[in-house]
């Protein structure tokens, strides 16, 4: 199938941006990372990420993984990055940086979405917006495995998992068909906290440039004040 994407960024009102996106369309991989905040180096462990997975998908044709399924090759892409995280924190005066990191690997009529953390993946089918990740906060927690129900869920916004040295950075992987017409949103939450689901949706009926800029800036516009990155993907016919 044919794709179309689009990919923008904002810097909101934060004095530096520690998000970090890549698109790389013939190996069909997308992703988006979001520095954690109130640690230092959310920067510096971003941009490793993605680096980390621009290099092994780079290599995707190399023997060592060869007759690899999508998943696998993706669960291991994110922990090669956890690892240069790991690797980097250690030897620097970063000790404590993190990041999120939200990806799909697209390959004919599947993709696999994998996620840790509270960046977001989104797919608009039919008008309708599903989320298909589930956030790795205290109030996504509480709420699903003891059912305990925050009035708001920026009271729980704080991680349980993230590509860190200090938790769990396991990544949650699934499986999707792909039909024409399918859009498909990668987000920080930057993106997704201040903008209500029917926005999002609204805005992804725009082609993906437009979709992706218009994400952001609204955002923005509605008083958003963190980083905000959006890469929007729509699959076409062939």
């Amino acid at each position: 199938m044919k794709l179309s994407i689009g990919s923008a960024t904002a810097l909101g009102r934060r004095p530096l941006n520690q998000d970090a996106w890549v698109t790389i369309p013939d190996a069909g991989l997308f992703a988006v990372a979001d520095g954690v905040g109130g640690e230092p180096g959310g920067e510096v462990a971003s941009a490793l990420a993605i680096r980390a997975l621009e290099r092994f998908f780079a290599q995707a044709d190399a023997e060592e993984r060869e007759g690899m399924v999508d998943s696998a090759r993706l669960d291991l892409a994110f922990r090669m990055a956890h690892r240069d995280i790991i690797t980097e924190a250690s030897a620097g005066k970063y000790r404590s940086m993190g990041t999120t990191l939200a990806a799909v690997l697209v390959s004919g009529d599947r993709a696999v979405v994998g996620h840790t953390g509270d960046s977001r993946v989104y797919r608009r089918v039919e008008g309708r917006l599903e989320q298909l990740t589930v956030d790795h906060n205290v109030y996504e927690r509480l709420a699903r495995v003891e059912g305990i129900s925050l009035l708001s869920p920026s009271l729980g916004g704080a991680l349980t998992r993230a590509l860190t040295p200090r938790c769990n950075a396991r990544p949650d992987l699934r499986s999707i068909s792909l039909e024409p017409g399918d859009v498909l949103l990668l987000c920080t939450d930057g993106v997704s906290g201040p903008l209500e689901p029917y926005e999002i949706q609204e805005l992804l009926a725009q082609p993906p440039e437009q979709a992706a800029r218009g994400l952001v800036e609204e955002a923005i516009a509605v008083g958003g004040t963190d980083n905000a990155t959006a890469v929007v993907i729509r699959i076409e016919t062939a």
